[in-house]
């Protein structure tokens, strides 16, 4: 799911180009590869991200970690990118986990994220729709 920014979708700070990383990405994945077939092993947890998700992770190691430089560059608030960078923690520890991503959880965090929903709500209706499924289970 694609995170919408509240001033539209950023551009890469002036100077990077997308296509660049792109290619750095794919071939420095393809030179890690090596010799792997398809039955090689499994794909590195960055590659299961979204793209915009991969280029955030991109442009946070290029500013060093820093998350103020990562929202001036971005052109966001510091909340705004703390909330994005939160999310790309948790798809990757659900895909590092194994684990099917939870889509009502990616929605609620969304609408956190636009201020359509507040976080205690959207916490509880998260746990309201566990336990729906759990009793469905059943």
């Amino acid at each position: 799911m694609a995170f919408n920014f509240p001033n539209g979708v950023p551009k890469f700070p002036a100077g990077v180009k997308s296509e660049k990383i792109s290619s750095l990405v794919s071939a420095s994945m393809q030179a890690a590869a090596g010799d792997h077939t398809i039955w090689g092993p499994a794909p590195h947890p960055l590659a299961s991200l979204p793209r915009d998700d991969q280029d955030l992770i991109v442009q946070l190691v290029l500013h060093s970690g820093s998350l103020k430089e990562l929202a001036a560059a971005y052109d966001v608030s510091y909340p705004t990118i703390r909330i994005r960078v939160d999310r790309v923690i948790e798809r990757l520890r659900v895909i590092v986990a194994g684990r099917k991503p939870d889509g009502v959880g990616e929605l609620l965090a969304e609408m956190v994220g636009r201020g359509e929903v507040s976080s205690e709500a959207a916490r509880q209706i998260g746990e309201a729709v566990r336990k729906h499924l759990e009793q469905a289970v059943r």
